[in-house]
């Protein structure tokens, strides 16, 4: 029965691992990932196979392409890209090299669909410089999240898997994780709200027409 018992344990420890793993990849690792399930036999594909799109899509879990809250890379992307747009910003320069980049954050939902999603406002200079202020803000404490999730990881990758597990110390660090995601589900949503409200009527519209 002792026997069992570890064997159990193994199993639970390798499953959580296997978790924990894909939580963390990077947008572009967990993207390869999911093309080399594809190709398996017995891998099921649905309807979220496609590229996400708008605001939502990016907030969603890494189960709709790895774009999701979990790595942050979604509404990241979008800031970065709008810390980095506006009359000599490092946009323009940065969709250029999306041609020969092959992570699907450098394609047609990566820096250059999110720089142009408001480079097609025609925001004004003070636009802008509202815009990248906002932008740095808001990634600034989004950053201190990411360090949080790092330390996470490492507390989890540092358990001994063979003594017995403490439950607890697992559910602790499964509702650290979710609190953190929800943290930063609001610091997004906050970040739309207060970029909206620096835009004109006009342009209000033009971005809610491209399903933001």
């Amino acid at each position: 029965m002792k026997i069992r018992s570890r064997g159990a344990q193994c199993v639970w420890a390798v499953a959580l691992v296997a978790i924990f793993s894909l939580a963390w990849m990077t947008p572009c690792e967990a993207q390869q990932q999911m093309a080399q399930d594809r190709g398996k036999p017995g891998m099921m594909h649905g309807a979220h196979d496609g590229p996400p799109s708008g605001t939502m899509d990016m907030l969603e879990d890494k189960r709709r392409g790895a774009r999701g809250m979990d790595g942050m890379s979604g509404m990241q992307d979008m800031m970065m890209s709008h810390m980095m747009g506006g009359r000599g910003g490092m946009g323009k320069m940065m969709g250029r090299m999306g041609a020969d980049m092959p992570c699907p954050r450098m394609g047609p939902h990566g820096f250059q669909h999110m720089g142009r999603m408001l480079e097609d406002l025609n925001l004004t200079p003070g636009q802008w410089e509202q815009v990248r202020a906002l932008a740095r803000e808001k990634l600034d404490s989004m950053a201190d999240m990411w360090a949080q999730r790092m330390k996470l990881r490492i507390d989890m990758l540092g358990m001994r898997w063979e003594d017995d597990v403490d439950p607890q110390q697992v559910r602790d660090l499964f509702v650290k994780q979710a609190e953190i995601k929800a943290d930063m589900l609001l610091a997004s949503m906050d970040y739309m709200k207060r970029l909206k409200g620096l835009l004109n009527e006009e342009q209000l519209q033009k971005l809610e027409a491209q399903g933001f």
